[in-house]
């Protein structure tokens, strides 16, 4: 209640007003951000558990970007090493390389999980660091009242 006392003492509402109304700005970009991100990691966790159902609407963008996308690196991969390697494909070298197709694609879907938190955590760090770096009135009023 004191800081809000001074603020009005020393008629400071308008700059404080603006500068809120600027972090908020800025605190709403990120929250947005987030929002985008946690829908899009959300879709795509529905769709990994999807792409197994055969049944699933193939034109939708998801799917393609979850299943298609994967599945053409895949081909393009043992088509590469078959056709412009010269390398002849055998089934476990096939099926080993399968798992490890499935392994990275397991960690792209981790990666998108922790993208909205390190937003998050990027949002709070700056915040954090704004408010110490911070020097308020009523901190300068006392040290220059000690200084002299």
């Amino acid at each position: 209640m004191n800081i809000l006392r001074m603020i009005k003492l020393f008629g400071w509402e308008s700059k404080i007003s603006e500068r809120l109304s600027g972090k908020r700005e800025d605190e709403l970009h990120w929250i947005k951000k987030i929002r985008i991100w946690t829908v899009i990691n959300n879709n795509l966790t529905s769709v990994f558990s999807l792409c197994s159902d055969l049944h699933a609407d193939m034109l939708d963008p998801l799917f393609l970007y979850s299943f298609v996308i994967p599945l053409l690196t895949m081909v393009l991969t043992y088509a590469t090493f078959a056709v412009i390697m010269g390398r002849p494909l055998s089934a476990s070298i096939v099926f080993s390389s399968m798992a490890v197709f499935e392994q990275l694609r397991e960690v792209v879907h981790v990666g998108f999980y922790f993208v909205p938190v390190l937003i998050q955590a990027k949002v709070s760090l700056e915040r954090l660091t704004g408010f110490l770096n911070d020097v308020s009135p009523t901190v300068s009023a006392g040290l220059a009242t000690k200084l002299i």
